[in-house]
């Protein structure tokens, strides 16, 4: 997955800059289409490679999140480039992959909202799965008006172009501040849990390294935790004893 893994941050950080550079320069001239153009295509690089990574995640996360993102993508680059005003066989799909997509999210936030405590662990929650499902329910019955309507002024094609690709971007954005967040964490904690002070030869508190409190809440979970070490010599064995008041 180290293949994958690199296609997806490569992908990222291209839409990014892509990104910035269509929002920044004048609209309508070949530097916005160019920047706009590379952008789609890193945001499908992204949102596909996004949905074959999330089930690998510890906990395995839904492939959703991808999905949708390539949804919006293509949605806007299609309204920037159907100039006639109407709809075709691609915006049909989407229409209902939208509306059935966005009911599914509400649904497993209800599910979520009302489950008992502890039934389901981890991100992401109820208010954030209403926020994504509402979104995309929107966006869906918006493809069914235009449907019905048979057709679009150029105000609402170019209102459509822009308020997709900026959710897009939007969500190109946050995910690469939580990831680089999320991934930071266990590193960081690490690094407190496993330091020892020059001076003192003295542990200090690994409250703050996640693995090592969970293991250790199995033999002591009333105490606070520290990792001690044998200081005539390197680390060969970690234990846990309650730390002094």
């Amino acid at each position: 997955m180290n293949g994958i893994t690199a296609l997806h941050v490569a992908g990222g950080a291209i839409a990014l800059a892509a990104g910035s550079v269509a929002i920044l320069v004048r609209k309508g001239r070949g530097m916005h289409a160019a920047a706009g153009t590379g952008f789609c295509l890193a945001m499908f690089v992204l949102g596909l490679t996004a949905s074959l990574l999330a089930p690998l995640k510890s906990p395995p996360e839904s492939p959703v999140g991808g999905i949708v993102v390539c949804y919006f993508v293509a949605t806007a680059w299609m309204a920037a480039r159907r100039r006639s005003g109407a709809p075709g066989p691609i915006e049909n799909v989407a229409c209902a992959f939208a509306v059935a997509i966005g009911a599914a999210i509400i649904g497993r936030g209800f599910a979520l909202a009302f489950a008992p405590p502890g039934q389901f662990a981890g991100p992401p929650g109820p208010g954030a799965l209403f926020a994504l499902g509402g979104v995309c329910l929107f966006a869906g019955l918006l493809d069914l008006r235009w449907i019905l309507r048979r057709t679009q002024s150029a105000t609402q094609r170019i209102s459509r172009h822009l308020w997709r690709m900026c959710f897009a971007f939007f969500m190109a954005t946050g995910s690469f501040f939580s990831d680089s967040r999320t991934c930071c964490r266990p590193r960081c904690a690490a690094r407190r849990c496993c330091s020892y002070s020059r001076s003192r030869r003295s542990p200090r508190c690994c409250s703050g390294c996640c693995a090592c409190a969970t293991r250790a809440l199995h033999r002591a979970p009333a105490a606070p935790l520290c990792l001690s070490r044998n200081d005539h010599g390197p680390v060969s064995r970690f234990s846990f004893r309650p730390a002094a008041p």
